[in-house]
């Protein structure tokens, strides 16, 4: 038992989640680890992208707004987090489809394999 989560309601939402993942990816045409591994890439850099957006934008309402400073820094520091924490979950949940459902494919890369040289 679990005392962050006694009754798995949390791993129940996380198993739905990732379901809902993984028919979307197969859906997308993600069939391959080194697809799988670029949409993981492409994930860390969205949410590096997106808090470099985001922290200016709270900066600027900050110095415009002097007297909702607090609440302002408050807010981007929940959208960070937020943002930051959907993305790990979505990492983690690409890197469970490549090991669970792409664990029997060879890696993929762009050059064809050639037989060894004797």
């Amino acid at each position: 038992m679990n005392l962050n989560d006694p009754f798995g309601r949390m791993a129940k939402q996380r198993q739905k989640e990732y379901e809902s993942l993984c028919s979307s990816l197969r859906s997308a045409g993600i069939n391959t680890r080194r697809e799988a591994e670029q949409l993981r890439q492409s994930l860390g850099r969205r949410a590096t992208v997106g808090v470099a957006v985001l922290a200016p934008i709270v900066l600027l309402l900050a110095m415009l707004l002097p007297e909702l400073r607090v609440f302002i820094f408050g807010l981007g520091a929940l959208v960070a987090v937020w943002l930051l924490n959907t993305n790990r979950h979505a990492q983690r949940h690409i890197e469970r489809y490549v090991r669970e459902e792409l664990s029997g494919q060879p890696p993929q890369d762009d050059q064809p394999s050639q037989p060894p040289a004797d």
